[in-house]
């Protein structure tokens, strides 16, 4: 009996929860490409449409807007890399290890080509478009995607393992001391990608640099 109905849902009735969410991951990964290809302006929910086989209309029920879609998937991104970012948390222990651990990671994602092309349309649109790029950040001014090392700043500033008087400055600092750089040379096109070994350099000297300013 399930097996009838999955073959009804595929053949043209109602689709299973897999299927919908499969088509929810590439009508995202197709909006993604156009996005970062073209950049915000010049996208159109057009073309997204007809490659991903939908009615313009279906893709207007289903994100309201252009802002809608494009800002699903910065929310999708961004979910990722939290949970990403969660496990290499939990998973590591001293605050050496954290630092290196996080560091890596950031730098591995946010030096990507993909990454770089979404920063950057982030800075081409910041004027017009100030909603798209505000929402990046909390109030405090800490880049969001960073809350599960901002709990690990204010959990270690509470045990004392630490010394941080403010946890959402130290995330931004900390972030900004591993990638800040690296990504300013990407972005005007002043430099390739590192390797793993250049990666592992810079996330060295960032946490020791770090771990001096937070010596209890």
């Amino acid at each position: 009996m399930q097996t009838n109905q999955a073959q009804k849902a595929s053949s043209g009735g109602r689709p299973t929860r897999e299927e919908a969410q499969e088509r929810s991951r590439r009508l995202l990964d197709i909006a993604q490409r156009h996005f970062l290809a073209d950049g915000y302006l010049a996208t159109s929910l057009d073309d997204i449409a007809r490659e991903a086989s939908i009615a313009k209309k279906t893709l207007y029920a289903h994100y309201g807007s252009k802002t809608g879609l494009f800002t699903a998937i910065v929310d999708r991104i961004r979910d990722t890399w939290i949970s990403e970012l969660r496990g290499i948390v939990l998973l590591s222990r001293s605050p050496e290890q954290v630092l290196q651990a996080v560091g890596l990671h950031l730098l591995d994602v946010g030096t990507r080509p993909d990454m770089i092309a979404l920063y950057r349309l982030f800075l081409a649109e910041a004027r017009r478009f100030p909603g798209l790029t505000r929402s990046n950040y909390d109030e405090h001014g800490a880049p969001r995607g960073m809350e599960p090392l901002l709990s690990y700043f204010r959990k270690a500033a509470s045990e004392g393992t630490l010394k941080i008087d403010d946890v959402s400055l130290a995330t931004e600092q900390f972030t900004s001391l591993v990638l800040a750089g690296i990504r300013e040379r990407l972005l005007a096109n002043a430099a390739q990608r590192p390797n793993v070994g250049e990666r592992s350099r810079i996330v060295r000297q960032a946490v020791q640099l770090f771990l001096l300013g937070c010596k209890v």
